[in-house]
């Protein structure tokens, strides 16, 4: 079992690390709360309360590493995040596993300059402050020698199987509908964007590389485009002419009148009114995971939407 690599969680993104753990010949087991999602016959799934430890601790029993990529509910970070990552902690530690977090970049403040690893954590939002906590009590974990942990952070991420974010089923969407694309934000600043396989496969690699473990690493990005490039990219991908919108701080706030979502994007709108650039340099120095050129990535995402109308 040394060679078995913990996925927690059953979104996009731990389907995606899935996906990159099978890549490397490993073997994989699936831990979620019901316990009853259809994966590959030869991938173990799990049931398992991520917040009671008993549980989670027996589904990590004879792990390498676990891959957590379970979250709370979008508006629900600062009062869940903090004890969700304790109890999953814990149970790493009775395992006897290194854990790896799926991560974005809420840390850091509305980006004035490229997004580096040692770009101050000075974020002042709600879910930005829940995610230093959450990445603090993480790597705290490691410096005490209880737990090898790993951090990996994805801008926004797109790609098949992702639906709930600014560039997944409210661009992909209308645009394979033929409908007008709405972009957030100002659409002619670079903003970077994570294709969801590299992601997943970028979280496989650093759940057996020991080398980067009590780090925090920025994942493979292919190079950022603006907005409005990055719908155009994918009207020519979906044979169609552009037809773009957007949509700004006053439209969100109204949204957030009947939407939860849309209630919480409305503190992230700094991200998208100005340059948002991450740098990835860290990254390909070091590992071997590599971005998707963009136009593959946007294509293969393109098809995934296409192929359920």
């Amino acid at each position: 079992m040394a060679d078995t690599i913990a996925i927690l969680g059953a979104g996009p993104l731990a389907l995606a690390s899935l996906r990159g753990v099978l890549a490397r010949g490993l073997q994989a087991r699936l831990i979620h709360r019901k316990g009853d999602f259809k994966a590959p016959s030869h991938v173990t799934v799990l049931a398992a309360n991520l917040l009671e430890q008993e549980a989670t601790t027996r589904a990590l029993a004879g792990c390498r590493a676990a891959i957590m990529c379970a979250q709370p509910a979008y508006h629900r970070w600062p009062e869940e995040f903090p004890p969700l990552i304790d109890a999953v902690i814990e149970a790493c530690e009775r395992a006897g596993c290194a854990l790896v977090m799926g991560d974005n970049l809420y840390v850091y403040a509305d980006a004035a300059q490229t997004l580096a690893e040692d770009t101050p954590w000075t974020a002042t939002t709600r879910k930005g402050r829940a995610r230093i906590e959450v990445d603090r009590r993480l790597l705290a974990a490691h410096a005490a020698g209880r737990v090898p942990t790993a951090i990996g952070r994805g801008s926004d991420f797109f790609g098949p199987g992702v639906r709930d974010s600014v560039v997944g089923s409210m661009l992909f969407g209308p645009l394979v509908r033929g409908k007008r694309v709405n972009g957030i934000g100002n659409l002619d600043v670079p903003h970077s964007t994570t294709f969801i396989d590299d992601f997943g496969a970028a979280l496989a690699e650093l759940a057996v590389t020991p080398a980067a473990w009590g780090e925090a690493w920025h994942v493979p990005n292919a190079p950022a485009v603006t907005t409005r490039q990055f719908i155009e990219l994918s009207c020519a991908a979906a044979g169609r002419a552009p037809r773009i919108g957007s949509i700004g701080r006053r439209t969100m706030r109204m949204a957030g009148l009947f939407s939860k979502g849309a209630y919480e994007t409305v503190e992230m709108m700094g991200h998208f009114e100005q340059p948002y650039v991450v740098d990835d340099t860290k990254w390909r120095a070091r590992m071997q995971t590599h971005a998707t050129p963009l136009e593959q990535s946007i294509a293969a995402t393109v098809r995934w939407y296409q192929a359920r109308g």
